[in-house]
């Protein structure tokens, strides 16, 4: 090549090399990951670019690098505009399977890590929340369905308000029941302890709403709360694509089911079993009043030992 051809290519190439660079380093709005990837792209860009520049310059050797270059460009924007909408079609679905179950701050922990968010069951160590209103049948009776049905969501909202505050995962409203759970699907060390504060805060609540409830000519009911500490299976249970639901299931599940049942029996608003109150340790003693009397060994289903519960009494009023 001469050496007035190489001058006139050289204007040209710089030119190419200009736009090209421009395009690599131009901000894209994509997620870390993504900008990460833009940023290595673009720098195996510079690099080939700073080859082809070499071997023409200093070897007078030309090669056509613009349409490949771009075709490496366009290859990369592509996968990575791929990535990017799947990335988002999953964090949408993750919000909608997660978005009635726990607080927004949980949506978006796993939507950043939406390992998190694993499909199907796994075993771990959660605490279970049962809260059941005590007469609801006879109550029901005494009352216009219309008039239930209202007192019940009023109930229903406050509750779950709290339960979402103490960062716990709501499972499901069985009737007037409520069963929550924490420990899933984010860890969380201490869901001992946040079980039973939202336990205390859903009956100080409660209290509040009997107190209007009475000043407005309602009835006001009360409500016993069971909880309990252990192994389950926790995950996405049901058929894919039909009904599917974000649950626990287990023996330990049953077992804090069987401990809002006791509630009736002993005549207490709060019970928890042995094994909640050996997860809580020495945890009690950081809730300031609080009574936690041994109850009794009961026996259940499935279970050759007897389990002992406790009773919980807030000695003042705990509005959270």
């Amino acid at each position: 090549m001469s050496v007035s051809s190489r001058a006139t290519a050289v204007p040209v190439v710089k030119s190419h090399l200009s736009r090209l660079l421009t395009l690599c380093v131009t901000p894209i709005r994509f997620p870390l990951k993504a900008l990460l990837g833009a940023t290595a792209a673009s720098s195996a860009f510079a690099a080939s670019l700073i080859s082809f520049w070499y071997f023409f310059s200093v070897k007078g050797l030309w090669a056509d690098f613009v349409l490949p270059s771009f075709a490496v460009f366009f290859v990369y924007a592509s996968v990575s505009g791929y990535r990017y909408l799947s990335e988002k079609k999953r964090a949408k679905e993750i919000k909608g399977i997660f978005s009635s179950y726990v607080t927004e701050k949980v949506v978006n922990e796993l939507v950043r890590n939406p390992g998190l968010a694993r499909l199907g069951g796994e075993r771990k160590e959660v605490t279970v929340l049962f809260a059941d209103i005590k007469g609801f049948t006879a109550f029901s009776e005494r009352h216009e369905p219309e008039e239930v049905v209202a007192l019940l969501n009023d109930y229903l909202k406050t509750m779950t308000e709290i339960v979402f505050r103490w960062n716990g995962t709501l499972d499901k409203f069985v009737g007037d029941s409520i069963m929550v759970f924490w420990g899933a699907p984010t860890e969380q060390p201490n869901h001992a302890e946040l079980a039973l504060r939202c336990a205390l805060d859903m009956l100080g609540k409660l209290k509040r709403l009997q107190r209007r409830w009475v000043i407005e000519g309602k009835e006001p009911f009360s409500i016993g709360i069971g909880i309990n500490t252990g192994e389950v299976v926790v995950g996405n249970m049901g058929v894919e694509g039909k009904k599917m639901e974000y649950t626990v299931i287990g023996d330990h599940v049953n077992l804090g089911a069987r401990a809002e049942g006791l509630t009736r029996e002993f005549d207490a608003e709060i019970i928890i079993t042995e094994f909640t109150r050996r997860k809580l340790g020495e945890t009690c003693k950081r809730f300031g009043h609080l009574s936690v009397t041994e109850m009794d060994a009961v026996r259940v289903r499935g279970r050759e030992k007897p389990v002992v519960v406790y009773g919980i009494e807030p000695l003042c009023a705990h509005g959270g």
